[in-house]
């Protein structure tokens, strides 16, 4: 249930949606002449301005990703376990490979320190989390890609079962490499704007780690003419992912999860 609602949730928030639904009420109240279509009307302007302006929601995204802005690897930390959670993976049947999304540095960060000896071994989560689509689960495709740039099945746990963050932690936690092994020094790995609600979720069921945080999408605030002024499409995707972030944030808290 809680998989269907965080999907029906990440539709409702979009600002996209918003932004249409807006105009559509706008276009029959002016056909119906309503009085309060010039309302409507700047309620459609002001939020397309709002929800596509760069230098707001960079701002917003700034400070949002700065509580872990620092990677948690030094040259000498080692840790047992990095736990990657997945989201950033599909695989194509018609040409049979795969398509890495925005997350993939995720996996890529993970991979790169194993070979650099930081992490002993890589935990991957993440089942199908398509309602239209039947996929094999993250977790299978990502083990498929790490043995393909030599990563060994040996050092590999694969979790397939869960769709969300809440079981990502859930079904982690389940894991004999974690639960009989509370000694251990994982490593979690997400992006920079996921890790407060990641860790939040990892922390309540008990599971000892270091937030990792990678994919930071501000790095910087820019304030130049183009970044204040010009309209940006790349502006709606920011603000989808941080109200997806900020709701399903007060979904976990309302639901314990966190």
């Amino acid at each position: 249930m809680s998989f269907l609602i965080s999907k029906i949730v990440g539709f409702a928030t979009s600002p996209l949606v918003w932004i249409i639904l807006s105009m559509i009420v706008t276009f029959v109240l002016w056909i119906r002449h309503a009085n309060v279509t010039k309302v409507w009307f700047i309620i459609t302007i002001v939020l397309s301005v709002v929800m596509t302006n760069p230098l707001l929601v960079n701002t917003i995204f700034h400070y949002w990703e700065k509580a872990h802005t620092t990677p948690a690897v030094s040259d000498t930390t080692r840790y047992d376990y990095a736990i990657v959670l997945s989201g950033m993976v599909s695989k194509d049947p018609a040409y049979n490979q795969l398509n890495f999304g925005e997350s993939s540095d995720r996996i890529l960060e993970a991979a790169k320190l194993f070979h650099a000896k930081k992490v002993s071994k890589i935990i991957v989560t993440g089942g199908n989390a398509s309602i239209y689509y039947q996929q094999p689960p993250e977790a299978k495709l990502l083990t498929e890609f790490l043995n393909s740039i030599g990563v060994p099945d040996s050092c590999i746990v694969s979790e397939n079962k869960a769709r969300n963050t809440y079981e990502n932690a859930l079904y982690t936690a389940q894991l004999p490499e974690i639960n009989q092994n509370t000694a251990a020094q994982n490593l979690l790995i997400t992006s920079a704007y996921h890790m407060p609600r990641a860790a939040a979720c990892f922390r309540n069921q008990g599971i000892n780690f270091t937030p990792h945080p990678v994919d930071f999408y501000v790095s910087g605030i820019k304030t130049d003419f183009h970044s204040i002024f010009v309209p940006s499409i790349a502006a709606l995707e920011k603000w989808n992912i941080l109200l997806h972030e900020w709701i399903g944030w007060i979904y976990y808290k309302t639901m314990g999860y966190i």
